[in-house]
């Protein structure tokens, strides 16, 4: 959620000469005569054509109030790692926990009001977001435009011949609200992955309690990441993680007291301190945010490893071998935690066992590996 004013905005130019990355705009408007001239920001849109596509697309959801040109280092450098990258403008000007959801007496306010900003389904009575304006729509209508008139950059393959997005090919991130959205559309659709910058919980002040879809994901818990600072909502983040099953996949760790790949953990934090000024390093904002990273002087970001890490822990599908008798795919490991009766051997979609004595060793030793 970005509740506080960003100082200033890094420009194109100078974000791209840093990666070497292809960085443009593309008003939402231009992509769809029936969209409305509401949150009509551009989106931003990199690519790097230099490194080897990996035939996934990442897209980012700005938080509350934001916009995709306060968000462009994160789309720049998952484009240098070779991801297609979006940040989407969409509509996020009203807060779910503080302005539409938090004291409702609906329990299902949180999930109505997700659907309706992503759909464009009349589900909310504080919400007016056609389907035009929804943010699949947003999405799919700007990959059309993209292969259209970039045909040599391979944006379609992310399109069905339906002209719908291709769901298990898209890594979902986003910050704050865009976080919260990035998990729920993870409940809608199998996703490719999902990443949490300082979002994903939705907690009722009226029920004291978290939004009931927060544990209907239908993507494996095991295509989640997380990254918050502790002096954020650090509590509701952890928890969060709890629900989206994230605490089988490796311990709390603190990135600024070990190095990357970060025990091959998902759930990330930092403690690092705030600048003087809390309008240029706000700590919900400090992590994602282009104009409140702790960039040094020399212009370097300490968190494009997390970044990276994040983004490798989600895609990962490669297979351990364990004692050299047994191998287990990233996507089976949420089946072997369910599934495991504590004797003998986990099937495991009928095509990999995992002996009980591997267990221990899955659980330590599993983590990013190449794609």
């Amino acid at each position: 959620m970005l509740t506080r004013p960003i100082a200033a905005l890094l420009s194109l130019a100078g974000l791209a000469a840093a990666h070497a990355v292809e960085t443009s705009l593309v008003v939402p408007s231009t992509t769809d005569p029936e969209m409305s001239q509401q949150w009509d920001e551009p989106h931003v849109v990199a690519i790097d054509r230099d490194v080897d596509p990996r035939g996934t697309l990442v897209v980012f959801f700005p938080g509350t109030g934001g916009v995709p040109e306060q968000y462009q280092r994160f789309p720049q450098h998952a484009a240098s790692l070779g991801y297609h990258a979006i940040a989407l403008r969409y509509a996020n000007d009203l807060s779910l926990n503080f302005q539409i959801c938090g004291d409702s007496p609906d329990p299902d306010c949180f999930s109505n009001a997700r659907t309706e900003i992503l759909t464009g389904l009349n589900l909310h009575p504080f919400l007016d977001v056609s389907p035009a304006d929804s943010a699949i729509n947003r999405l799919a209508r700007l990959l059309e435009t993209l292969e259209t008139t970039r045909p040599d950059e391979g944006w379609g393959a992310f399109l069905t011949a339906d002209g719908e997005p291709v769901w298990d090919s898209i890594v979902a991130a986003g910050h704050s609200q865009g976080g919260g959205h990035s998990a729920f559309l993870a409940t809608m659709h199998e996703l490719g992955g999902v990443v949490l910058f300082a979002g994903g919980p939705d907690f009722s002040a009226f029920y004291q309690s978290f939004a009931s879809w927060m544990e209907e994901s239908v993507t494996p818990p095991a295509r989640y990441a997380g990254f918050a600072h502790t002096l954020d909502s650090f509590t509701a983040f952890r928890n969060s993680w709890t629900l989206f099953g994230m605490d089988d996949f490796g311990p709390l760790v603190n990135v600024d007291a070990i190095a990357p790949p970060y025990a091959g953990s998902p759930r990330l934090f930092t403690s690092a301190p705030p600048g003087p000024d809390p309008q240029e390093n706000w700590p919900h904002n400090m992590i994602i945010v282009d104009a409140q990273l702790p960039v040094s002087p020399e212009g370097e970001n300490p968190y494009e490893p997390v970044w990276t890490h994040m983004l490798d822990v989600v895609t990962s599908r490669c297979a351990p071998d364990f004692n050299g008798d047994r191998v287990v795919d990233a996507r089976d490991l949420a089946l072997l935690l369910t599934n495991w009766s504590g004797t003998g051997e986990a099937d495991l979609d009928g095509d990999a066992v995992v002996a009980t004595s591997d267990l221990a060793l899955l659980l330590t030793a599993w983590g990013p590996c190449e794609n």
